[in-house]
């Protein structure tokens, strides 16, 4: 049961683009972090390495992820960064207002 509502709650993260706003959750949506995109500075393409999965602080960013494989970097006013696992990166840059060359993934 526990096992259970633990991959229930960070098995799945959602990504939403709306209002002007980036907004990544996880755990039923108890765990948040909400981006203005007007702050976006800049969309590059990565690779989520496995040991990386979850919501960590490493080097300097936090990743937001869900599983290994593709995401996007995004780099924030005042030099932060933020990385978010998806799918789906060439829509999701699109969303974001930025372009993702197909070289890029």
């Amino acid at each position: 049961l526990i096992l259970g509502v633990a991959l229930g709650a960070f098995g799945r993260m959602e990504v939403r683009v709306e209002d002007r706003t980036l907004t990544v959750c996880q755990a039923f949506g108890l765990l948040r972090r909400r981006v203005p995109l007007e702050t976006i500075r800049d969309v590059r393409p990565l690779r989520i390495p496995w040991y990386l999965m979850g919501i960590k602080w490493h080097r300097g960013s936090w990743w937001w992820s869900v599983a290994p494989g593709e995401g996007l970097e995004l780099l924030l006013e005042g030099g932060k960064a933020l990385v978010v696992g998806t799918d789906d990166p060439r829509n999701l840059a699109a969303a974001l207002g930025a372009t993702v060359p197909s070289k890029a993934l």
